[in-house]
């Protein structure tokens, strides 16, 4: 395998929303690493008229680590109140939008009063509170993510160091920012594909997404081969097939990372995505490396 400085090195190695209100089927949700469950006589999600995905805003909430006491109710106005650090939000019975921080977030359907609590679409809430939500088709399972920078807990995997994995090359820091995995079929699947123009193997069951950035530390300009030379990045598999897709990026697209150019104390941010032909996602490393320093990350199933 031939190498190029800088390099970052990717090995990894595997062992292994759309409307949800489609079918009849009971529809699962999990927050971060935990079931999400309503307390006992609580009212339970639902589908509304509009088929929506309805969910009671104290509930999930508490679930995302908001307190009781940071979630008032106005009578008069039939109006929740719910503060979460800097973040205050505010839901109408009967109006068709909430509001975060003094602006307006417009719904696909109105907040209802059932049961005595306040629902609205579970993908409002969470956003509003800084989780990500994600929809698995296969498992019906939604699942709501407050860490922004990676989808693991969906595929039971952890890492053992915290993002961003930063190392401090000779003439290049790297930083591994974000990595997130979707299956294909999945309208996350899709919006990567698509926004990048990638033409993926037909028998893709995942891509791998990395967000990834580097500085250009050195007094001279540092740039990447041409596209006829060796890639700068470098994917392996010992299970299943990852590969690096074609892609028609054009040069221009900063935020896809393969041709690049830096002057000194330059930056770049910016996206690498793989493709993945495995079953299942399973445990995998990812190696930072430029030069003589190597950082390894490890991915492994959370007990």
């Amino acid at each position: 395998m031939k190498k190029i400085i800088p390099l970052l090195m990717l090995l990894i190695c595997f062992t292994g929303i759309t409307s949800a209100a489609a079918s009849d089927s009971k529809i699962e949700f999990q927050v971060n690493e935990k079931e999400f469950s309503t307390p006992a006589g609580g009212a339970e999600p639902y589908i509304n008229k509009d088929g929506r995905t309805m969910v009671a805003i104290r509930f999930l909430s508490n679930a995302l680590g908001v307190t009781d006491d940071n979630i008032s109710w106005d009578r008069g106005t039939e109006t929740a109140t719910i503060k979460k650090g800097n973040t205050t939000v505010q839901v109408t019975v009967g109006q068709q939008k909430i509001t975060v921080n003094g602006s307006d977030v417009l719904m696909d359907t109105s907040a209802e009063n059932t049961g005595g609590n306040v629902f609205i679409p579970v993908r409002f809430i969470s956003e509003a509170l800084g989780a990500k939500i994600e929809w698995d088709e296969n498992l019906r399972k939604i699942f709501i993510l407050s860490d922004n920078s990676n989808n693991l807990v969906r595929y039971g995997i952890k890492m053992d160091k915290q993002l961003p994995v930063k190392i401090q090359g000779a003439k290049l820091s790297l930083a591994l920012n974000n990595v997130w995995i979707y299956p294909a079929g999945s309208n996350e699947f899709y919006d990567w594909v698509s926004k990048f123009n990638i033409n993926v193997a037909a028998d893709t069951k995942y891509i791998v997404v990395t967000g990834i950035s580097f500085v250009n530390n050195s007094n001279g300009i540092l740039a990447s081969k041409p596209e006829s030379s060796d890639s700068p990045w470098f994917v392996s598999a010992s299970y299943g097939d990852v590969s690096y897709p074609e892609y028609n990026v054009e040069s221009s697209d900063n935020e896809y990372i393969k041709q690049w150019s830096l002057k000194p104390g330059e930056k770049i941010e910016g996206f690498q995505i793989y493709q993945l032909n495995a079953e299942e996602v399973g445990p995998f490393v990812l190696y930072l490396e430029d030069g003589a320093l190597t950082k390894e990350i490890s991915f492994v199933k959370a007990q």
